[in-house]
């Protein structure tokens, strides 16, 4: 099994989002991702076995800032696939982190696998506010 990450542009993104989220996405749910994609300073998209898995972007609060917002979309085509991804998702991190001191995200207390893949990229979790952490 083999994966990658690449670097994407918002073009991309906007296509990944129509494509993954026909039939899936509310409406809320796509204005929701096209107001990050639109905000994010850097883009990505995950591939195993030459399908995506995932897309995500970092999204600094201002211009000058050195921490950003993580938001991130799986795709069905990462499921069981998770572990080996998790190397290639180590490597993106250590250089998203040259770039900004922080990453900051939530994950639903409940995402017991979003936790733990957190926790494999170094993330400290804090006390959970409203079921978010």
């Amino acid at each position: 099994m083999r994966s990658s990450i690449h670097r994407a542009t918002k073009a991309d993104i906007y296509e990944l989002i129509r494509f993954y989220g026909e039939g899936k996405f509310n409406e809320e749910q796509v204005n929701f991702f096209r107001k990050c994609v639109t905000n994010a300073a850097q883009l990505y998209v995950g591939f195993v076995d030459g399908e995506v898995g995932c897309f995500w972007g970092l999204i600094p609060p201002s211009f000058l800032s050195d921490s950003a917002y993580l938001w991130l979309y799986t795709t069905e085509d990462l499921k069981g696939s998770e572990f080996v991804f998790v190397r290639q998702s180590q490597i993106a991190v250590r250089e998203m982190l040259k770039e900004y001191a922080e990453i900051i995200g939530h994950v639903a207390e409940a995402n017991a696998k979003g936790k733990r893949w957190l926790r494999w990229l170094g993330a400290e979790l804090d006390y959970p506010q409203g079921g978010i952490i």
